[in-house]
């Protein structure tokens, strides 16, 4: 296996690890993102947080519907999950809980670990195989 190029790209926080190889097995270059583990006992955190916040930010129909109030919507989970992390994870450093509140809004409005994907401007097209 052959490293092409290696970066980070990151979305609402969230890093994703880039790297780009060449295997011999492979016809095209292979593109694999890793990203930072969630142990079990902060997902079930999170989980019980994505609850609160349902009842905490209000969505409006018009807000999915928009893409420029769907930017404010995204923000106000953000900012929202992230207070509340802070009142459930008070010890964890600032910079992990707003990596923790990306993954919430990933996971309840976006796309999941694909938004760090569909950020990577260096990609022209995006392909996935299940």
């Amino acid at each position: 296996m052959e490293v092409i190029t290696s970066y980070t790209v990151v979305a609402d926080d969230v890093p994703g690890k880039v790297t780009i190889m060449k295997r011999p097995e492979e016809y095209t270059p292979v593109y694999e993102v890793r990203f930072p583990s969630v142990e079990p006992a902060t997902q079930a955190i999170l989980d019980s947080i994505k609850e609160k916040l349902v009842q905490i930010v209000k969505i409006e129909v018009t807000e999915i519907l928009d893409p420029k109030a769907m930017e404010g919507m995204n923000k106000r989970f953000l900012e929202s999950a992230f207070a509340t992390l802070s009142k459930e994870l008070p010890k964890v450093p600032d910079e992990e809980k707003k990596i923790l509140a990306g993954f919430l809004v990933h996971e309840m409005l976006g796309m999941g670990r694909l938004e760090v994907v569909l950020n990577d401007d260096n990609l022209e097209e995006l392909v996935v195989n299940n």
